[in-house]
């Protein structure tokens, strides 16, 4: 974990990884019917 915080980017990266992933977790929990293609819609825009 240490090693992230010598890079920035590669931290910055990670955090929006974790986000996009824990809102895709929500979205599948939500309407697990959800398409991809909205999906990833509601990802580019939020």
């Amino acid at each position: 974990m240490n090693a992230l915080y010598r890079y920035p980017r590669v931290s910055r990266g990670a955090d929006e990884l974790a986000a996009a992933v824990r809102a895709l977790l929500v979205m599948a929990d939500t309407d697990p019917g959800l398409s991809l293609e909205l999906a990833w819609d509601m990802l580019e825009n939020t």
